[in-house]
């Protein structure tokens, strides 16, 4: 009788064990999941507006992101397709570290532009290269994100183009209509 307490005394001290080891690793995965459900996210669009790309910086996480910086990492390639003296001499050099923040709030957007894109997108028959950035931030944990976005010049270009033939065709529409309703008015006179 007694080796059977024994027995059964170890066995539920090997259980409890394992009970509290998987109970740490449920709390483990617990703590973890809520830090990564509760991250700053920072996402970042390129609108075109009026021929020049726009950036916008927006944390949709549910903290704050600490020194979000976003980076241009082909610098020198975009160099090659601006005209050299289009530019100031120091464009290039603010525009390598394109966007610094210290702090963003959640739900906060920032909107700027890129002032060279204009330059860019006003290329003829030019093969455009990828504008690649690396954006990165630091959530409360001091735990540090990195994401890289490539975006495609050219798809920006022909958008710009469609934009442009566009307005001329309802230009050329609207002014079609305007002198066909004045011959009908004319006609009735």
């Amino acid at each position: 009788m007694q080796e059977v307490i024994t027995y059964s005394n170890v066995l539920l001290t090997v259980l409890t064990g394992i009970y509290v080891y998987l109970t740490y690793k449920i709390s483990k995965t617990n703590s973890d999941l809520l830090k990564e459900q509760t991250r700053p996210f920072v996402v970042v669009k390129f609108p075109l507006e009026d021929n020049a790309l726009d950036i916008v910086i927006e944390n949709i996480g549910l903290r704050p992101a600490y020194n979000v910086s976003i980076k241009i990492l082909n610098l020198e390639e975009l160099k090659s397709v601006i005209h050299p003296h289009k530019l100031n001499a120091g464009d290039f050099n603010k525009q390598s570290d394109l966007f610094q923040h210290t702090f963003l709030p959640p739900n906060q957007i920032i909107r700027d532009f890129i002032n060279f894109s204009e330059l860019i997108l006003k290329k003829e028959n030019l093969e455009l290269p990828f504008l690649k950035l690396e954006i990165s931030y630091l959530d409360t944990y001091k735990k540090k994100y990195k994401e890289e976005y490539t975006i495609s010049l050219q798809s920006y270009l022909y958008k710009s183009k469609i934009k442009q033939f566009t307005d001329t065709y309802f230009i050329e529409e609207i002014s079609k209509q305007l002198k066909e309703i004045n011959k009908t008015l004319k006609a009735k006179k």
